[in-house]
Parts: C-alpha cells; sequence; structure tokens
C-alpha cells in the first residue's frame, strides 16, 4: 500500500511540474502586450491575486478601449487548435493536447522534439505522437508538424487527388531529389512515368507550407519589453516590465469548511505558479538581452554592423535550451536610441567564408541595382559573381536572401 501511495504522489508530483512548465513556457513565448491581457484575465478569475497600487496601468493617456472599438478581432491559431481539441469526439488525453498546442510557433511548427515533450510531460513516447497526429487532422491540416515535409505529408493524407498516394511517396523517401530538382533520380526510384511525377509534384507545391500563418496577427502597437541605454562607452539594460507587481492575498483563514479551503488552496496555488512564470520570463529575457548587448557590443557602442550569431550558440552560453531561446525572442521587442528593435534582428547566419546574411543581402542588392535592366541577372550569376569573390554559397540561398530582401526574380525584374 505505501509503494501504490508512493507511485500517486509521484505521478501528481510530475503532473503539477508538467502544468508549471506548461504555464512557464507559454508566459515566457508571449508578447508584452498579451501578456498584459493575460494579466488582466488572471487577476479578475483568481480572487487570491491582486496587483500592488504602486503599478501604474496607465499607456501615455491613450484610450485604448476606445481604440479597440474599431478593431476587428481575429482568432489566434492557438485558440482554433483549442476548441477542436476540445470538441474532439474521442476519448483523449486534452492536457497533452494544450501542451503541444501552446508549443506551436506562428506557423503552426512545434517548437519542441517529442522527446523533450516527453521528459517534460513524464508521459509514454506513444501517447504524445498519436496527440500529434490527431492535431495534425485539425485546420489548418498539418500544424504540430517538426518539419516541412512531415507537414506537407500531413496535408496530402487528407488530399483526394489522384495522385496523392506518389505525392507522399516522394515525401517520405525523396524529398531532398525534390528539393535539389533530381527528377531522373525520383523517376527511377519510384518507376513512375515523368508525367505521373510532374503531376505529383505539382500537388506538393499546392499544399501549404505554413499553415498556421493565416492565423498569425501583427501585433496593432508595438511594447518593448526592455530599453538599451548608451551612457558614453557603458551600456545600462532597463527592465520596462519591472512595475509590473502582483501579490498573493492573504486575508482568507481558514475556515470550517473543506471545499473552501480547497478552493482557496488551489486558487493561491495558481497565482503562485503565474507569478513565477513572470519572474522566469523577466529573468530570461534580461539574461538573454545582457548577452546580447555584450555580444553586439559595438554595434549599440559604435554603431557598427551586427555580427553573425545562432540561437545555438545563445543557448549553449545560458545554458537553456535552443527552443527557449526560441520562445524568448518571439514577438519580443527592445528600444535602442528612440528606434525598435525586434530580437530575431540580432540573429543571423554565418557562411563558410565568414559572411552573415545581412552582408550577402548587400551584395545581392549590389548587382542588382548595377545589373542590365534588360537581361537582368539570375540567381545563379549572382552566386557565381558571389563565389568569385570567395563566398562560398549555393544558388538556392542566394534565392532565399534575394527573397528574404524583397527583391523580385531575374524574369519579374526584366523590363521591355
Amino acid at each position: 500500500m505505501k509503494i501504490l501511495n508512493t507511485q500517486v504522489q509521484k505521478q501528481e508530483q510530475a503532473q503539477i511540474m508538467s502544468q508549471k512548465q506548461l504555464q512557464s513556457l507559454k508566459v515566457l513565448s508571449m508578447s508584452r502586450q498579451d501578456l498584459e491581457r493575460m494579466v488582466e484575465e488572471e487577476i479578475e478569475v483568481n480572487p487570491l491575486l491582486e496587483m500592488n497600487h504602486s503599478f501604474s496601468h496607465e499607456k501615455n493617456n491613450i484610450d485604448f478601449d476606445l481604440l479597440l472599438n474599431y478593431v476587428e478581432e481575429k482568432r489566434n491559431l492557438e485558440e482554433v487548435l483549442l476548441e477542436q481539441l476540445h470538441l474532439y469526439p474521442q476519448d483523449i488525453d486534452v492536457e497533452i493536447g494544450e501542451f503541444i498546442i501552446h508549443c506551436l510557433d506562428n506557423n503552426g511548427y512545434l517548437l519542441y522534439s517529442t522527446h523533450e515533450i516527453e521528459q517534460i510531460l513524464k508521459v509514454g513516447k506513444e501517447k504524445i505522437e498519436d496527440m500529434i497526429h490527431i492535431i495534425q487532422t485539425f485546420e489548418p491540416i498539418g500544424c504540430a508538424s517538426h518539419s516541412l515535409n512531415e507537414c506537407i505529408i500531413a496535408q496530402l493524407i487528407h488530399s483526394h487527388d489522384t495522385y496523392a498516394t506518389l505525392a507522399i511517396e516522394i515525401c517520405k523517401n525523396y524529398f531532398q531529389q525534390l528539393a535539389d530538382n533530381k527528377i531522373n533520380d525520383i523517376i527511377n526510384g519510384t518507376h513512375a512515368s515523368r508525367e505521373e511525377i510532374r503531376e505529383a509534384i505539382n500537388l506538393i507545391k499546392k499544399m501549404n507550407p505554413r499553415p498556421g500563418s493565416e492565423y498569425y496577427n501583427e501585433p496593432l502597437y508595438i511594447s518593448c519589453d526592455m530599453e538599451i541605454v548608451k551612457d558614453n562607452s557603458e551600456i545600462i539594460i532597463k527592465d520596462l516590465f519591472e512595475n509590473y507587481d502582483l501579490k498573493i492575498v492573504d486575508i482568507y483563514d481558514q475556515v470550517d469548511d473543506n471545499l473552501v479551503n480547497q478552493y482557496v488552496s488551489k486558487q493561491k496555488n495558481k497565482a503562485r505558479t503565474f507569478i513565477q512564470s513572470l519572474d522566469k520570463r523577466r529573468k530570461t529575457l534580461f539574461e538573454l538581452t545582457t548577452f546580447l548587448v555584450e555580444y553586439h557590443k559595438d554595434f549599440f557602442i559604435n554603431g557598427s554592423t551586427i555580427k553573425p550569431l545562432t540561437m545555438k550558440q545563445v543557448a549553449d552560453d545560458l545554458s537553456l535550451s535552443e527552443s527557449t531561446i526560441s520562445r524568448a525572442v518571439k514577438d519580443k521587442y527592445l528600444l535602442f536610441e528612440n528606434n525598435v528593435y525586434s530580437y530575431k534582428y540580432f540573429f543571423t547566419q554565418k557562411l563558410e567564408s565568414g559572411e552573415c546574411s545581412d552582408e550577402i543581402i548587400m551584395r545581392i542588392k549590389y548587382y542588382v541595382d548595377h545589373e542590365n535592366k534588360k537581361r537582368p541577372l539570375s540567381d545563379q550569376q549572382i552566386c557565381n559573381f558571389l563565389n568569385d569573390e570567395g563566398i562560398k554559397i549555393a544558388r538556392r540561398t542566394i534565392s532565399k536572401y534575394r527573397e528574404k530582401a524583397n527583391i523580385r526574380s531575374a524574369l519579374k525584374r526584366k523590363e521591355i
């Protein structure tokens, strides 16, 4: 009997831990505006949680209630998927489903691997994978995928097109060949005709690579979490969220009613967990900002260009997971010399030859600006020029950076 009680207690502790981690992850990924709304909602529903009077909730005397009357409310991806989860006709583990939905990025992709979710929730891999497959069937189809390949396959499974089966086979076994346009390899591997392969590829191209993006709403206004102040050669980091002060009300004495005591205890634990999540978010953001300021010191002091930096580098330095850094960066902004910067701005990839993406984009713009508009340069020609400069880069990468810089393709740039 003791053994059974111990097992039950451990399961309950694991469940409580997973709920704390779930809320902590959700709070970390939120923008400041969304978090402010969440705090107001938590205060409204939890009688044991209140704001200290020292906090000023004025927003530059702007009547946001009046402003929001003229704004069309749109549901976000999380709300759409959670609604379908709670209405699912079969018996499922809703808590696992909620956790997975909270772990999606703006495009609908999972930020955590199955193994990471397994470690957090302390549940079997099979249960997690089953729930992922269920969520992938929700509208928009393909969300909760780990990769582009998986996302497209999830959509093709629900396609009634004649070539859907062949398209799935190509995605499962020849996705890299498809990306490299090695059509002959796909034909030889599948034993399908060239015409059948062409139809299957056309079907693949019709799938949505970012199913969640249609529900992503750009913020109506931007609130910064941090401000960077330059004082000669010294840099000061100001936490713009520091006055958001919550406390637990301790006015409910113990009464001779178990139900009331249980309710008070539950609400107190919820309030404590929420405050801890806010503190953890602030601490993580401050550590991240401190790292960025130190790493990009030349940018903040001298106005130099941003150095190459990946989220993995930051994660390793701060002893956090890469997915945690991704959540900390998502929808976060900082203020520096009256300019607002997205945290994503400070992350740029580095090529083998040492250049970062901003430098590559500048070189692409240079060649496009100086090209013959009647015979514009193709991506391959620009690639060849950069290779001649000693910059090792592939044509596909040129295409990616060109699109990132909103530069049209050679065909669309051609002047008649």
